[in-house]
């Protein structure tokens, strides 16, 4: 039904549009073809997003990532995001413009002896629920079991950090 979308606008552009040649011998309906747009040109201004406040996802990107990279005690660490619709780039961006990129993993093909995997992994989670362990991401899962070093909530996000697992208990 996405055809359909343009209509209620072409409908109305065409009624505006015939509207004052058709009436154009009356004073009343210049007045009311005129007071239509005005109506319709107010509608159109009160719904505008520049209205409101804009979200700062840019800075809260930025603070997020150098919160993460204040948790790797400058050690070498890996990044995942647990995410419904967001990409990682912009944090692995602030990750390299801060100067302290992440490593990124490969798979077992490219990397047999694991040595991209890190002690270490640093997972952003912008879910409602999280629950980062054997969660189904390539980042996850190819780090291998682990347990949770720390939590914290930062901005509107939660922030996990990984260490494998030691088997022993805390």
């Amino acid at each position: 039904l996405g055809f359909m979308f343009p209509l209620p606008f072409i409908l109305i552009g065409n009624f505006l549009s015939n509207f004052p040649h058709k009436h154009s011998k009356t004073f009343w309906g210049k007045i009311l073809a005129f007071g239509i747009f005005l109506l319709l040109f107010i509608y159109n201004l009160y719904g505008n997003p520049f209205r409101s406040e804009p979200n700062r996802q840019k800075d809260q990107v930025k603070t997020i990532s150098q919160f993460v990279i204040s948790k790797t005690d400058s050690k070498p660490y890996n990044f995942a995001l647990i995410t419904d619709h967001n990409s990682d780039h912009a944090y692995r961006y602030y990750f390299q413009t801060l100067g302290k990129p992440d490593i990124r993993m490969e798979n077992i093909m490219n990397d047999p002896q694991r040595k991209t995997v890190t002690d270490q992994l640093l997972i952003v989670c912008e879910s409602s629920e999280c629950h980062p362990l054997g969660y189904p991401s390539f980042e996850v899962s190819n780090f291998g079991r682990a347990e949770i070093a720390g939590e914290w909530n930062v901005s509107v996000v939660k922030v996990f950090r990984l260490i494998h697992y030691s088997g022993k208990k805390k």
